[in-house]
């Protein structure tokens, strides 16, 4: 059985709950949405593909990423650099946890689609 599914969704959440608690602001009402989200992330994506069942070799998702980057470049970097110009100018811990938030799940998720049985844009 191919665990990368179920261990990226959880470091993913990890490192989310490690920043909460290091801005000071873990609380059930941070914790909870945190937990459903990695429950709901991986029902969808194991409906998606069929179980956690399939197996790729190292080049073949190394060949994915960089597939999958080359057909989002733009969007890619203009989404990080937005994020990144929220970032900055963030002054409260809630803001800094959020726009972190939505960095961590974008290459989460990004690296979940590498990871599944989904066509890549350029792809056979």
């Amino acid at each position: 059985m191919n665990y990368s599914f179920i261990y990226t969704l959880l470091i993913a959440r990890a490192v989310e709950l490690a920043l909460a608690a290091y801005l000071k602001i873990l609380s059930p009402s941070i914790v909870i949405p945190i937990t459903f989200w990695t429950l709901i992330s991986a029902i969808i994506f194991g409906i998606a593909n069929q179980g956690f069942y399939q197996k790729q070799p190292k080049k073949n998702i190394q060949r994915r990423i960089r597939r999958l980057l080359k057909a989002i470049k733009l969007p890619y970097f203009l989404f990080l650099l937005m994020n990144l110009v929220f970032l900055y100018t963030a002054h409260s811990p809630l803001t800094i946890f959020a726009q972190t938030s939505i960095l961590i799940n974008w290459h989460a998720l990004l690296y979940l689609l590498v990871l599944s049985q989904c066509r890549i844009k350029g792809e056979n």
